[in-house]
């Protein structure tokens, strides 16, 4: 659903005012219920389809990263539910997927992405090509144990609606974990506004009230973050000023890449993970 006139994306009938501008564009937030987002009705869903945006090539640099942070995931997840068919939305070449089948779920991926598709079907993985939307939903009616969506609830100006969508495909107590920049975080605030990519900003209260007003109730919210690299921020859609390219130099320099990644895996907190249950 496209917005008008500043309209709060939670469709609370309020109009947002502008929280700050980067590089020209209004990020709003709605005076009600405290959503950050920008009001855009259209974006380019290329970047998503032709390998623009979270290319196959920064997922494969990233996976032993990746491996790291999405094993402590399934091992959350399964303290809620020890198995079952997980569907990962926006899974890109399939990182998440193998783990979770490793750790014994069935798992399928969607994703846009047609070169990633590729690369997770050469690994012999589940991917279905395309957009998860209503004519994936009208097929999957209460069909899987566990929806994850890993930095995906950000990337769409309707995400109460995504949300909604994700509560129908859900059998009666499934789960849903969501993982998503942290716009209270520092970090997130100076590395995850991107205009052209991510169309809302959530806080734990904000995502903690998108999940229940569609249904979920919360089983968990905190903030986290990833495991990563702190020498491969550059390679990805982050843009890097004067400043934050130097600090890059001198580490590498200095080789001190791991004791800045541990620092910040363990005191960024620039995502917010949620889980929720359908009963």
């Amino acid at each position: 659903m496209p917005l008008n006139d500043k309209d709060c994306p939670f469709l609370c009938g309020a109009k947002g005012n502008i929280y700050r501008v980067v590089n020209g564009t209004e990020l709003l937030k709605c005076p009600k219920c405290g959503i950050i987002y920008i009001c855009k009705d259209f974006i380019d869903i290329g970047q998503y389809l032709f390998d623009k945006t979270s290319s196959t090539a920064y997922y494969a640099l990233t996976e032993k990263y990746d491996k790291k942070t999405f094993i402590e995931r399934i091992k959350l997840l399964k303290s809620y539910c020890y198995s079952g068919n997980i569907l990962d939305i926006g899974t890109n070449c399939g990182t998440f997927l193998k783990y979770a089948k490793e750790q014994g779920y069935t798992a399928i991926g969607i994703d846009p992405n047609k070169e990633a598709c590729k690369i997770g079907h050469s690994n012999g993985l589940d991917i279905i090509h395309g957009f998860f939307n209503e004519d994936f939903v009208r097929q999957t009616i209460s069909k899987f144990d566990i929806v994850h969506m890993g930095d995906i609830i950000e990337h769409v100006n309707n995400p109460k609606e995504v949300l909604s969508q994700v509560f129908e495909v859900l059998k009666h107590g499934g789960l849903i974990m969501v993982v998503t920049p942290n716009i209270d975080s520092f970090l997130a605030r100076k590395f995850q506004i991107k205009p052209n990519e991510h169309l809302v900003y959530f806080s734990r209260s904000t995502l903690s009230k998108a999940l229940c007003d569609v249904g979920f109730n919360i089983l968990s919210i905190s903030t986290t973050s990833r495991y990563r690299d702190i020498l491969d921020i550059d390679k990805g859609t982050t843009s890097l000023g004067l400043v934050e390219n130097l600090f890059l130099k001198i580490i590498r320099a200095l080789k001190l890449n791991d004791i800045v990644s541990l620092c910040l895996r363990r005191f960024a907190n620039d995502e917010i993970m949620a889980i929720g249950i359908k009963e």
